[in-house]
């Protein structure tokens, strides 16, 4: 399209299966330039750990993360006496933990509830851009975090599990969605630039894996990064793979490997979800 390559700056090197002309899926490849921006590993639970294994977090994972912070959350109440005056009250009681790393080229958040743990790789740069740790690097150390963590949430039952990758990618501004998108977005003919999308769909069941179950949101964004922004529009690709019933959750001790599964899925979704245009570019 006589546009310089550093003009997409598509991220990361994603392993990705890729569908053959008669829509089979044919070995994994490496993207030289895949568009993640953040990855996503969300477990929840049905009981909350006791507060006492909560405040022993920090101690357990400042080998790892070192900064800490207590994120506390208000509560609001409301009162009327008999003559009709109100008396406003604020209650402060601890939300979670929020841990932050960074490395060379990924910030890591991770926060722990009373309920519920959340890791989230999240890119370096605004937009994503040079080099992306990988899955691999990801599922690493979510790993080494479910061992520090068993002792708080090991005997806890998980209710919903998630795997999330948020894409970004950088289009032609005059180009339409359909010539990178394969998912369900369509406009009649007779419109042009589009000016502003958003779709999200929720499906129950994925075929050979009938106990996961996936989001897939489009969206159109904008371009933080001027000089990628010039010509351009981003578009927003974020693809979940959970489990819709909470029965269908796994074991503490399942979650590596539901993890592994999970992402293997997710590939296929994201491969399934765009066109050869838009596959071509990743290198």
């Amino acid at each position: 399209m006589g546009r310089p390559r550093e003009a997409w700056s598509f991220v990361s090197d994603k392993n990705a299966a890729v569908a053959d002309p008669a829509g089979n899926l044919m070995t994994r490849q490496s993207y030289a330039t895949p568009p993640v921006h953040e990855v996503v590993t969300d477990v929840q639970f049905h009981e909350d750990i006791a507060e006492r294994q909560l405040l022993e977090l920090p101690d357990r994972l400042r080998d790892m993360y070192g900064a800490t912070q207590r994120v506390e959350q208000s509560e609001i109440e409301l009162r009327t006496g008999p003559a009709g005056t109100q008396t406003v009250q604020t209650k402060s009681t601890f939300g979670f933990w929020r841990f932050d790393k960074q490395t060379k080229d990924t910030k890591w958040v991770l926060r722990t509830r009373p309920g519920a743990f959340i890791l989230n790789a999240v890119r370096s740069e605004k937009w994503p851009s040079g080099p992306y740790v990988g899955w691999e690097a990801i599922h690493e150390r979510f790993e080494q975090l479910l061992n520090l963590l068993s002792v708080a949430y090991g005997n806890s039952r998980p209710k919903r599990v998630g795997l999330r990758y948020v894409n970004r990618v950088a289009v032609p501004q005059e180009s339409s969605p359909q010539t990178w998108l394969a998912v369900g977005l369509r406009a009649p003919d007779i419109l042009e630039g589009p000016h502003s999308f958003n779709l999200r769909q929720t499906w129950a069941s994925i075929r050979d894996h009938e106990h996961l179950s996936a989001t897939i949101g489009v969206a159109r964004i904008e371009i933080e990064d001027e000089q990628i922004a010039k010509g351009h529009h981003g578009i927003l690709l974020d693809i979940e793979v959970f489990n819709l019933n909470a029965v269908r959750a796994p074991a503490y001790n399942e979650l590596s490997n539901w993890f592994v599964e999970a992402h293997k899925v997710e590939n296929k979704l994201f491969e399934a979800c765009i066109t050869d245009e838009l596959r071509t570019t990743f290198g």
